[in-house]
C-alpha cells in the first residue's frame, strides 16, 4: 500500500496483534478505528516521530486511500482537536493520521477514556464516546463575554454525551481552573463541578443532563452552548 501524502510504501506493524501501517518516510500512520483506540500513549512513546520537512510529502500518493484509492476526506469532530489533521476513508472506515499527528491526537481520547472507566462505563460506550458517533455532543456556539480578561485560552473544547445524563468536558486553560458551571439554557441556577487534570487536560463531569436539552457551560466566565445528544 502506497502512502496518502508522499508515495512512499507503507508498512506494516502490529498493535495488540492488530495490523497498522506506517509511512516511515514521512510518519503518517493508517489504521482503522479500533487500531486507534487499542493503541495506548505508552505503546505511541515507543515508536520514533518522523517530522518531514514537508509534511504534505511530495503529493506522489495523491490524497487517496492506500487500500481502494477512495478519496480521504478530513474528519472534523469533538474528539479532534483543530489542529489534527485527520482524515477518512468514506468507503473502508479506515483513518489516515499524516506525519506525526496521531502524537498530537492521541491523549485527549486517552484522557477520555480513563476518565469514563472511572465511572465504569462498559468498552464498548467508550469506543462510541470517544470515536464521535451518534451520541457525540455537538457545540453550538463559543461567546467571549466582556470583562472576561484577553490572556484567557481555552483550547481543544468538547463535551461528549455518555447517556444516562452523564456528560464530560475536556479541554485545555492556560490558567488554573478548580471548577466549572453548567446550566440548561433558559434556567436560572447554575451547578458547580470540580476539575481534575488528566493526560494533560482538564476534564469535568456532568450528570443530571436531559437528553435533548440545550445547555450553557461556563469556564472561567467564558461561555459555550452544546446540546445533550
Amino acid at each position: 500500500m502506497i502512502c496518502p501524502d508522499c508515495g512512499h510504501k507503507l508498512t506494516e506493524l502490529l498493535v495488540e496483534e492488530q495490523a497498522v501501517h506506517r509511512c516511515l518516510k514521512c510518519g503518517g500512520f493508517w489504521m482503522d478505528s479500533s487500531a486507534v483506540e487499542m493503541l495506548t500513549s505508552e505503546q505511541l512513546k515507543e515508536w520514533k516521530r518522523i517530522s518531514p520537512i514537508n509534511p504534505t510529502g511530495s503529493g506522489l500518493g495523491k490524497g487517496v486511500c492506500p487500500a481502494d484509492g477512495s478519496k480521504l476526506k478530513r474528519f472534523k469532530g469533538d474528539f479532534i482537536p483543530p489542529k489534527v489533521n485527520a482524515k477518512r476513508c468514506d468507503r473502508c472506515g479506515k483513518w489516515w493520521f499524516p506525519s506525526d499527528s496521531l502524537f498530537t491526537y492521541k491523549p485527549m481520547p486517552t484522557a477520555k477514556v480513563n476518565y469514563f472507566q472511572g465511572w465504569g462505563i462498559k468498552a464498548m460506550m467508550i469506543l462510541l464516546v470517544v470515536m464521535g458517533t451518534a451520541i457525540g455532543v455537538r457545540w453550538l456556539l463559543q461567546k467571549q463575554q466582556a470583562g472576561i480578561a484577553a490572556s484567557l485560552n481555552i483550547s481543544e473544547m468538547s463535551v461528549t454525551y455518555a447517556g444516562y445524563g452523564d456528560g464530560l468536558a475536556v479541554f485545555k486553560i492556560n490558567q488554573p481552573v478548580t471548577e466549572v458551571r453548567y446550566q440548561m439554557s433558559g434556567s436560572l441556577l447554575w451547578q458547580k463541578v470540580p476539575v481534575q487534570g488528566v493526560n494533560g487536560y482538564d476534564v469535568a463531569r456532568f450528570t443530571g443532563l436531559v437528553e435533548g436539552g440545550h445547555y450553557i457551560v461556563s469556564v472561567l466566565g467564558k461561555e459555550y452552548g452544546f446540546i445533550a445528544k
